[in-house]
């Protein structure tokens, strides 16, 4: 008796539409599906600002986010596969690392503003007004 095998590979539905909500993923799919799965799955793309969240490339069945190095494929959201632990760690270690940036300057900045405003009018008056006379040296 001969099996016959099928050589024939099903590639995985290419994506046509994305959308990223705040607490949501989704695919719109060339087969006419939808999937969804809730962003807490993904804490690369949770964590990002929304600019980054919004800045993707579909190729295929893969979307890629650049800003974050993130790459998503509609077989592993079909599958239900959840990111990585190695690549979580990497997106809270790096909102940790701008936190601890913000934290060194935001102080400084502050103190200069509180501290020296009227210095401070004719350079924000230069920028609002679009001249940059206010800027010359005296």
């Amino acid at each position: 008796m001969t099996a016959l095998v099928s050589t024939e590979t099903t590639l995985p539905p290419s994506v046509k539409r994305v959308v990223v909500t705040e607490h949501m993923l989704s695919f719109d799919l060339d087969d006419g599906r939808t999937i969804s799965a809730p962003l807490d799955w993904y804490p690369t793309l949770r964590l990002a600002k929304p600019a980054e969240r919004q800045n993707f490339e579909i190729t295929h069945s893969s979307v890629y986010w650049p800003d974050l190095d993130c790459d998503l494929s509609s077989e592993g959201l079909l599958k239900g596969a959840k990111e990585d632990p190695r690549w979580a760690r990497q997106a809270y270690e790096r909102v940790l690392r701008d936190k601890r940036k913000l934290q060194k300057t935001a102080p400084a900045v502050l103190s200069v503003l509180k501290q020296r405003p009227r210095k401070l009018r004719p350079v924000l008056k230069a920028f609002s007004s679009g001249t940059s006379k206010a800027l010359a040296p005296k």
